[in-house]
């Protein structure tokens, strides 16, 4: 071997150690890529995680789970699930640092409190309601519950919330810090929340809860290419100052994260977005322009396994780390497009950083 490329072997890459899906339709990580390839339209009836599946990765007491949010027991569990697929020793599971996306915060405790409020006072109001709704709390539960004591932060914006965890995870690991758990959870499965989604967008059929996290950890590149580890190149994020602006603003950042490499080689992109059907067709069709990969598949995400908010851009990152480590493909985009923000992620295969 050559001096320059055992260099380069020997040099530092941000790689995912572990991976974890809590969805209606797909609860396993390695049964998402199959899930994707199959293709099937989401079905109403897949909205929640079956109880039983949440219950079985939770070490709580039934008192511990009455004073949370699903949202929250949803985030425990997937975290959990993260941290065994990853093996991580419980030292290390104390110094990791989390960073979570969510959107709505926690309406499957507040819903319910709101209408005791109404009908019956408030004296009938759980003390435990302003610790269980909001944004953050998914995240203090898993540091709490799961022993983590490292840097916890909630990122709170749109549907692009899990990517932007994950670019801030990436950011750490970078700076770093050894291992960083990121991703999204959302709980949003309720009257209130269904119907302000039907308000938005004509029907809530896809509307759905969700949780999606990733241990990201740097590694050389022979450690990554040895243990079939997916690479997390870039992420980049930016406000959507209007809608009608998601071309240009998607256009530029292209132009900012894709080398001339990824454009010849990149043959997925996992879309996840709103049903606004005008702004898809010209995401779709800039990806088209963008990409000249001789092969060019599109999964959008949310017609085969929801729209689960912010969890969804989340889940299209581990989509993706799936289909490299199966080498079904060696480069992969996501896209994620909210109403206020737009995001997109690149991972690579690492045997294609030799090329």
């Amino acid at each position: 071997m050559n001096y320059k490329l055992r260099g380069f072997i020997l040099a530092e890459v941000i790689t995912v150690r572990a991976t974890s899906i809590f969805f209606g339709v797909v609860q396993k990580n390695n049964k998402l890529v199959e899930c994707l390839i199959a293709g099937h339209a989401f079905q109403s009836e897949c909205k929640q995680v079956s109880d039983s599946v949440i219950s079985e990765n939770v070490a709580l007491t039934r008192r511990d789970g009455k004073k949370m949010d699903r949202f929250s027991l949803l985030a425990i569990a997937a975290a959990q699930s993260c941290f065994e697929d990853g093996k991580l020793t419980e030292k290390e599971i104390y110094g990791c640092e989390i960073f979570l996306g969510n959107m709505t915060g926690g309406w499957t405790y507040t819903e319910p409190q709101l209408r005791k409020l109404h009908s019956e006072g408030l004296l009938e109001i759980s003390p435990y309601l302003a610790s269980a709704w909001f944004p953050a709390a998914p995240q203090g539960q898993v540091s709490i519950h799961l022993k983590v004591a490292g840097l916890a932060k909630t990122v709170t914006t749109d549907r692009c919330g899990g990517a932007q965890a994950i670019g801030m995870g990436l950011d750490r690991v970078r700076a770093n810090y050894q291992l960083v758990l990121c991703g999204a959870v959302e709980a949003p499965v309720t009257p209130f929340v269904e119907a302000a989604y039907r308000k938005a967008y004509s029907n809530s059929d896809h509307l759905c809860e969700g949780a999606a996290m990733l241990v990201l950890e740097k590694a050389s590149l022979q450690s990554a290419i040895d243990e079939n580890r997916p690479v997390l190149c870039n992420e980049v994020s930016r406000p959507l100052l209007a809608s009608h602006c998601c071309k240009d603003e998607l256009d530029e950042m292209l132009k900012t994260i894709l080398t001339a490499q990824d454009k010849e080689n990149i043959s997925l992109v996992i879309l996840s977005m709103n049903d606004d059907v005008s702004t898809k067709k010209d995401v779709i069709q800039l990806i088209q322009q963008t990409i000249n990969s001789r092969v060019l598949n599109i999964i959008e995400l949310e017609n085969i396994i929801g729209d689960a908010l912010a969890v969804n851009s989340a889940a299209a990152v581990i989509a993706a780390a799936e289909f490299i480590k199966t080498k079904k493909h060696s480069r992969v985009l996501v896209i994620s497009v909210g109403h206020q923000c737009v995001s997109a992620i690149t991972l690579s295969h690492p045997e294609v950083l030799l090329e």
